[in-house]
């Protein structure tokens, strides 16, 4: 029944919330210049869905190929709560979380620091198109409720995969109503690090979380 009704309402609003995208990608209306508002409320909100995404980050069935999940970035950080569950479920990797906001570093930090996590959780403020990380230095990259937010995806994706390993997995969640078709996507990936690899774009968990987030997976290719 909930997912019935977040499909009703991704139909008749699809036009709206990509008005709203556009909007914000152009103005920053939402982030960086709602930081502020978005610490104050949101952490409480969404912690339930920070929990729910790190476990599927941590149990995704493509890291079982790797050797080793040593290193994990997060696009769009925000308040941290997602950068430090992860890290709560892989003791003794490094977790990076990155955002453009100064406010939504400053409070992420204090919550690493707070968590006696600050030792291997850090945040830096950074563009996600420019990202001031070496090559193939990450095994995996998630971000949630950020790519909407993205006013150039095709370059993000690409420095997503600069930063990701051979093998290593993005995983991508975002709002329904704000979401971009598959065919979107491809056309942002062409030309990039996922160029040519399957593009997984689907419904998130079950119930609520289906109804209304899509989670997008990308795999870093392997070299020959």
């Amino acid at each position: 029944m909930v997912a019935a009704v977040g499909g009703l309402l991704v139909v008749g609003r699809g036009h709206i919330g990509r008005l709203i995208r556009t909007i914000d990608q152009r103005a920053g209306v939402f982030a960086p210049r709602g930081a502020g508002r978005y610490n104050a409320v949101a952490p409480a909100i969404l912690r339930p869905l920070y929990r729910r995404v790190a476990e599927d980050v941590v149990t995704e069935p493509g890291l079982a190929a790797l050797p080793e999940i040593s290193a994990v970035l997060e696009i769009g950080s925000g308040p941290g709560e997602l950068a430090i569950e992860i890290a709560r479920r892989l003791p003794g990797r490094e977790v990076v979380g990155i955002d453009l906001a100064e406010a939504m570093i400053e409070r992420a930090v204090e919550l690493a620091r707070t968590a006696g996590l600050d030792e291997r959780v850090r945040f830096e403020l950074a563009d996600a198109a420019a990202l001031p990380l070496p090559e193939a230095s990450f095994d995996v990259v998630v971000s949630t409720l950020s790519l909407h937010h993205w006013s150039d995806p095709a370059a993000v994706f690409a420095e997503a995969g600069r930063v990701l390993r051979p093998g290593g997995v993005a995983l991508i969640y975002d709002l329904r109503p704000f979401a971009y078709t598959r065919r979107e996507l491809e056309v942002f990936l062409a030309g990039g690090p996922f160029g040519g690899a399957p593009v997984e774009r689907g419904h998130f968990a079950s119930g609520f979380l289906a109804a209304f987030f899509v989670r997008i997976r990308l795999v870093r290719p392997s070299r020959a």
